[in-house]
């Protein structure tokens, strides 16, 4: 969470310890370096920073290590119910495809805490770290949804009607705008 400031633009530089020195931006030390320094000190601070080289791209390249591909890797053990991109081939199994990140994490905390009833998931799911489970949600939110029809059985159009009142969270359509339903 902390920028690299070489061979940033030192009227960027300027401008944000300005916002710090204002209260514009919130950062507590930064607020507190940037109140007590010069104009003078700031435009040597920014110029410093801005004659600096930049980060070399293999450097960094090299350090970066993807979320989606370990949440690729962690996938494998949900692959048996879920399909490996989340589309699910059982009945009464969920896709997991396309859904929304913070709702997948969330799922999976009440699995893991057995607040869900749901006793297959409690055997299979190992005790993955907070990281983890994001990983894992960013990779299954990050897979296509699999098209599907309507089920043999009911009638889809008596249905409609009555999603009204689901439709405040879940959205029109069943598609939800809220990032945690």
């Amino acid at each position: 969470g902390i920028p690299h400031l070489a061979a940033q633009r030192e009227r960027y530089l300027l401008a944000a310890l300005k916002a710090y020195k204002e209260g514009k931006r919130t950062h507590a030390a930064l607020r507190e370096i940037a109140a007590h320094m010069s104009e003078a000190d700031a435009v040597n601070l920014s110029a410093y920073y801005a004659g600096l080289p930049a980060v070399q791209a293999e450097a960094a390249e090299a350090k970066l290590v993807s979320p989606y591909e370990q949440g690729k890797a962690l996938a494998a053990g949900c692959a048996k119910c879920h399909g490996e991109d989340g589309n699910g081939k059982i009945p009464g199994t969920p896709s997991l495809a396309g859904q929304q990140p913070q709702y997948l994490v969330i799922a999976i905390q009440e699995y893991l805490k057995k607040e869900r009833k749901a006793a297959p998931m409690h055997g299979l799911l190992p005790a993955l770290s907070k990281l983890d489970m994001e990983r894992l949600a960013l990779y299954f939110a990050s897979q296509a949804p699999a098209p599907r029809g309507a089920p043999p059985f009911g009638a889809p159009a008596a249905g409609e009607p009555l999603s009204a009142v689901c439709g405040g969270c879940h959205g029109a359509g069943g598609v939800s705008t809220d990032t945690a339903t």
